[in-house]
């Protein structure tokens, strides 16, 4: 699991690294509980790396979540078949933790789909399932809810904080530990549209 969170530029950078996955051939399966899955940014990609916008969409295979029951719904009950379906072993969870940090549902309840969440990605990437999971910053979570990006961080293989910095963008993995060089910053614009240098 490589867990990208931290600032909303997050967004547009982890769908650049999937398109990578997409350029290859691979098909991928996105959960989106963020709203926030953005073609264009493909399509930009596809273009930097020679390769036609339309072919790299049409291995994109996406459900949205509008609700915490609804996300968990989605990944417990439903995610696997469509891996299958599909034939995916690459799936990106944008926005994972937002429907989650929902107001309304109780801390109790949010933490039990929560684990449901977790559990489930832990069996699929037992079966080799490759994931992106994406998690920018939202409005501030309630405090007792913060423990979610916690133990995702936990569970993570790979963990990259996404921030800006004086308009550039500085990118730190922090996990594995012990990187001679974990800061990066990548002074590029990243917008639709900007070609890379």
């Amino acid at each position: 699991m490589f867990l990208f969170y931290g600032s909303k530029v997050a967004y547009p950078l982890s769908l650049y690294a999937v398109s990578v996955l997409l350029a290859q051939g691979d098909p991928l399966v996105v959960v989106d509980g963020g709203n926030a899955f953005d073609p264009y940014v493909i399509s930009d990609a596809a273009r930097r790396l020679d390769q036609s916008p339309e072919e790299l969409l049409s291995r994109v295979h996406i459900s949205r979540a509008f609700t915490c029951h609804q996300l968990e719904a989605l990944i417990t009950g439903r995610l696997e078949n469509a891996l299958r379906r599909f034939r995916s072993r690459s799936l990106m969870l944008s926005g994972l933790l937002d429907t989650l940090y929902d107001e309304d549902v109780s801390h109790g309840e949010a933490l039990g789909l929560f684990r449901r969440i977790v559990a489930t990605l832990r069996v699929l990437r037992s079966q080799g399932v490759s994931m992106v999971a994406l998690c920018p910053e939202t409005s501030a979570p309630l405090r007792q809810r913060r423990i979610f990006l916690s133990e995702l961080q936990s569970e993570a293989d790979r963990v990259i904080r996404a921030e800006t910095e004086d308009g550039r963008i500085l990118l730190t993995t922090e996990k594995p530990e012990g990187l001679e060089d974990p800061r990066h910053l990548i002074t590029d614009d990243i917008a639709p549209g900007r070609r890379w240098r």
